[in-house]
């Protein structure tokens, strides 16, 4: 169990803040209706050409082409769609004005909330603005919305990581339940 009023110091670099934004793209709902209204799009399109191909009395290469665009679409859009967002986000992590929240953070769990020290300041997070805790192969996220705290595994140990996590969990827990 994590002790009362754990600390711990960790440093995030735009690769870090990078890696939660990605964690926090593949969850959002507004994402994934962009991703599919543009596949939804190419599908229409790939449609309208296969059926202009069959009025045109091709029928054989109209099926061909229907469903070798399908199959393209379902394939490449999606792997296309993240590349770019990932990149954009890459772009604007690299502007001076984000660049300024890389650095070193303090984190400090008590039982009314998350303190938080870094580069652009203090804050207290009350446990109710606490959205999603996941562990993935590099990092502890840590979710408030859309921002959060990558907390790296090279710099904490994974005994330390796994008990923040299960701590955050039952805090979540508690307040899913009032």
């Amino acid at each position: 169990m994590l002790p009362p009023d754990t600390t711990v110091d960790f440093d995030v670099t735009v690769e870090d803040a990078l890696a939660l934004h990605s964690f926090i793209r593949d969850f959002s709902a507004t994402i994934k209706k962009m991703k599919w209204k543009g596949v939804f799009s190419l599908y229409v399109l790939v449609g309208a050409c296969a059926f202009y191909l069959f009025m045109k009395r091709d029928s054989m290469t109209a099926l061909i082409f229907g469903i070798i665009g399908i199959v393209a679409v379902s394939l490449i859009y999606p792997k296309w769609f993240n590349a770019v967002t990932k990149r954009s986000t890459r772009r604007m992590l690299e502007e001076p004005m984000f660049k300024k929240g890389a650095g070193h953070y303090r984190l400090r769990f008590s039982e009314d909330g998350l303190y938080s020290e870094g580069p652009l300041g203090k804050s207290h997070i009350y446990w109710v603005a606490l959205s999603r805790v996941a562990m993935t192969d590099e990092y502890l996220m840590i979710v408030l919305g859309g921002s959060g705290f990558p907390l790296p595994k090279k710099q904490i140990p994974e005994e330390t990581l796994l008990e923040i996590k299960a701590y955050l969990e039952d805090k979540m827990a508690s307040v899913a339940q009032k």
